[in-house]
């Protein structure tokens, strides 16, 4: 769960209206963003490197630390 505005941004462009990611969904979406990286990261403007490392270090957690499920919440201030 994140409270990160970029965060929620970038998984909103892939998994708008989820609540929850899981391996096969977050894989298909990080190859999409990689085959068509100028058009994702121009989505989130000034934060594109952000938005691709964000991508990354939530796959790398699925792939490598063996996470399963990855449940979107957003917080409200």
């Amino acid at each position: 769960m994140t409270s990160d505005g970029l965060f929620q941004r970038v998984l909103a462009l892939f998994f708008p209206d989820q609540q929850q990611i899981d391996r096969v969904q977050l894989e298909s979406a990080f190859n999409t963003f990689v085959e068509r990286r100028e058009y994702y990261v121009s989505q989130v403007a000034d934060n594109g490197l952000s938005s691709l490392i964000y991508f990354i270090v939530l796959r790398e957690m699925m792939h490598h630390w063996n996470v399963v499920e990855v449940k979107l919440e957003q917080f409200w201030f």
